[in-house]
């Protein structure tokens, strides 16, 4: 955990990155007492993921200066949905990111443009299910 940017990085040292916040996040929940969901400083991990949002695009970067795509945006989402911070600031834009990342051919592309994957399929539409916006 990283007290002054809040969010987890991968080992010691290393700088908070969405990927292993989620990891953390996912197995704190899995230990599920008191103690191991207190170790989230809710405050911190707010200011981590509103730094990550990307307002021009309403995506999440995964990490500072890192890129938008969304994997970003899945597991920004869902951490924050997992520790009640999941406010209209954070999820504004982010529907619409996520179905900008939709192919041609209907499955889902890590960012608009690109050609679809299984992985990235599967985190468009599960941030569009946290966000309640699969109609």
């Amino acid at each position: 955990w990283d007290g002054a940017a809040g969010g987890f990085g991968g080992g010691p040292g290393q700088l908070p990155h969405c990927a292993p916040t989620y990891a953390a996040a996912l197995a704190l929940c899995c230990v599920g007492t008191r103690q191991a969901l207190d170790a989230v400083d809710r405050r911190g991990l707010y200011r981590f993921l509103s730094n990550m949002k990307d307002a021009a695009s309403g995506g999440f970067r995964m990490h500072d200066d890192g890129e938008v795509d969304v994997r970003g945006t899945y597991t920004a989402l869902a951490v924050a949905s997992l520790f009640n911070v999941l406010t209209p600031e954070l999820a504004r834009g982010a529907a619409a990111y996520a179905r900008r990342c939709q192919t041609y051919e209907g499955g889902f592309g890590g960012e608009p443009g690109v050609e679809a994957h299984g992985g990235y399929a599967f985190c468009a539409l599960a941030a569009l299910v946290i966000l309640n916006e699969t109609g």
